[in-house]
């Protein structure tokens, strides 16, 4: 999906990053953290995290090669699209983070349309962070890393409020 999502980027392709986004890598660690967050399992927490971290640490990676290896004079309308993060950035992020979960939550809903719902709000702004890296633009990094960051928060909220509300929580442990 960084390759793709990159790819799109660079080539400034929405078609392209769309393809990326069908992919979703990252949907299954941030609803394994937001079921986590809301049972009180910290092996789901814990697991969570680290698999995000191992994807978003390769999606940079990957990001920032190809930002050495492609030449461009400067960024593309596409990246620059993530550089500047709003509050309806926010809005798409929540909204995804409940559809996600309610459709991982429910056996009669496709886990396709989670993972499509989630993943416009995760890997281009990521693989943005990458290229601009590679493309020795800070500002523009920071600008897609406030708005990765934001979307994690808001998508973690979403799935937490989601499983709240239907009814799970942590299992309290008999020690008598």
């Amino acid at each position: 999906a960084a390759v793709i999502a990159s790819a799109g980027l660079l080539l400034n392709s929405a078609a392209v990053i769309i393809g990326a986004m069908l992919v979703a890598p990252l949907m299954q660690p941030l609803l394994a953290f937001a079921i986590g967050l809301t049972t009180g399992r910290v092996d789901l927490l814990r697991r969570g995290v680290v698999t995000l971290t191992v994807g978003v640490l390769i999606a940079l990676i990957v990001g920032f090669v190809l930002g050495k290896i492609v030449a461009v004079d400067s960024p593309t309308a596409e990246m620059l699209a993530r550089a500047n993060p709003s509050l309806l950035d926010m809005t798409v992020a929540f909204a995804a983070g409940l559809i996600a979960s309610f459709a991982t939550a429910r056996r009669d809903i496709p886990a396709a349309l989670a993972g499509v719902a989630i993943a416009a709000a995760l890997m281009p702004p990521l693989s943005t962070v990458g290229l601009a890296l590679g493309l020795g633009d800070l500002d523009l990094a920071l600008g897609a890393g406030l708005l990765f960051n934001v979307n994690i928060v808001c998508i973690v909220l979403a799935g937490w409020a989601v499983y709240f509300w239907l009814g799970m929580r942590p299992k309290l442990i008999d020690e008598s």
